[in-house]
């Protein structure tokens, strides 16, 4: 079965990453198509799902206040160092 234009792989990826809501109009429209007995498709579902979620938090932030964004990105930055020194001394 051949399947629409805007569910291929690239085009997904490209709504989902440049306008989430589009890409989750797109994904939760077409969770049928997705069909859940098949492991690969279950996974490629969740992947989209994942993508429009993460990419969704960075563009909402872009409508918050400076100081949001500012603390924000201060406190993903000090997740990201501290996961980096907990491997460092880890090993």
């Amino acid at each position: 079965m051949k399947k629409p234009w805007y569910l291929k792989t690239g085009w997904v990826f490209v709504f989902c990453t440049l306008t989430p809501p589009i890409g989750y109009l797109i994904i939760l429209t077409n969770l049928k198509k997705f069909d859940n007995k098949d492991k690969e498709q279950f996974e490629q579902k969740i992947f989209y799902l994942a993508i429009a979620t993460s990419a969704m938090a960075f563009w909402v932030l872009k409508f918050t206040p400076p100081i949001v964004q500012k603390v924000v990105l201060c406190g993903l930055l000090a997740i990201f160092i501290g996961r980096k020194l907990k491997r460092m001394f880890k090993k």
